[in-house]
């Protein structure tokens, strides 16, 4: 934390940074743009948090892949994906927020890195546990409410050091905002969150998928909720940051200061919710959906530098924009 935005904003406040007058902000985003995100010990998720991700790469040296799993005793799943032409998926086991579990995934994405590479099809899919939502309907209808909102600001985000997404999400990863939003039409009241999954269950290729939600009370193995959207990465932090953003959209959800009206009334118009629009850069929008979230201006920090990439669009397929990452070896 020696960058200097830390003498301008202090990490651990609450600040409502989407209130910020437009000569703080424009600080604030100059700092914001010189400060490199690393890898942290712990992401402050509730203790019954687990999750788990699905790392897929092209060009693998499958061999050596799995000789070096089995020799660092790392019990992932090597395994073939159909959406890939030469690579392989690797699937982590049940993680929880703790040091031991980010350096599990730096050890395996530093072996990924020197055996594979991310290419225009991969994906980085991470798994919730269905056991932290529960079985509230209400908590159910947030979610679905914050995604069909916000569904352009989670995609930019989750393209993680990338400009803009890989060639086949529209495929296995596809935007539900329009289609969720018109069937809303299904939702009358006194459902069973049982009945809202099964509504919202339309296809496994969603951004967000809940075709594995099943015993939303228990904590049992493959009942999770699973985010597609995110592309491919071989980058902790950037790991490390889709997790603690997706944990953190269940929480909200859950929370009493979920604010229903602002979400409902901040909607883009129908057309808007294409991914052709998914690259531009909303920032208001990314400022109130951060406020929502997060609890802390260090998660704030971490969020914005994600989403922002050093203020860079593009249009083309899979363009990396300059790294905002500290290396970590």
């Amino acid at each position: 934390m020696e960058n200097s935005i830390f003498d301008y904003i202090n990490p651990n406040d609450n600040d409502k940074l989407s209130k910020l007058n437009k000569l703080k902000l424009l600080k604030l985003m100059h700092y914001l743009n010189e400060y490199p995100l690393s890898l942290r010990e712990s992401i402050n998720l509730n203790s019954d948090t687990t999750f788990g991700i699905e790392i897929e790469v092209e060009k693998a040296n499958k061999r050596k892949i799995k000789r070096t799993l089995r020799k660092e005793s790392l019990k992932w799943c090597a395994h073939h994906d159909f959406s890939l032409t030469k690579g392989i998926e690797l699937s982590s086991g049940i993680l929880t927020d703790k040091k031991e579990s980010w350096q599990e995934i730096k050890k395996v994405c530093n072996l990924l890195e020197k055996n594979s590479q991310i290419d225009l099809h991969c994906g980085g899919h991470v798994h919730l546990g269905g056991h932290i939502i529960g079985d509230n309907p209400e908590y159910w209808m947030n979610l679905f409410n914050l995604w069909i909102t916000y569904e352009n600001i989670i995609y930019r985000f989750g393209y993680g050091e990338y400009l803009t997404p890989r060639i086949s999400i529209g495929k296995y990863a596809y935007p539900v905002a329009r289609l969720f939003a018109k069937d809303r039409a299904y939702f009358k009241k006194n459902l069973t969150a049982n009945e809202i999954v099964k509504i919202l269950d339309v296809d496994k290729y969603q951004g967000i998928n809940f075709h594995n939600v099943h015993n939303l009370n228990r904590k049992v193995k493959k009942n999770t909720i699973e985010f597609r959207s995110p592309n491919g990465t071989l980058d902790p932090v950037i790991w490390q940051n889709n997790i603690n953003f997706f944990s953190k959209m269940i929480e909200y959800s859950k929370s009493e200061d979920f604010d229903k009206e602002k979400i409902m009334s901040d909607r883009l118009n129908l057309k808007e919710y294409n991914l052709n629009n998914y690259n531009k850069i909303y920032m208001q929008r990314a400022l109130d959906l951060c406020d929502m979230l997060y609890n802390n201006n260090l998660d704030k920090l971490y969020f914005l530098r994600q989403y922002l990439k050093n203020f860079q669009t593009n249009n083309n397929i899979l363009v990396k924009g300059k790294s905002f990452t500290k290396k970590e070896v």
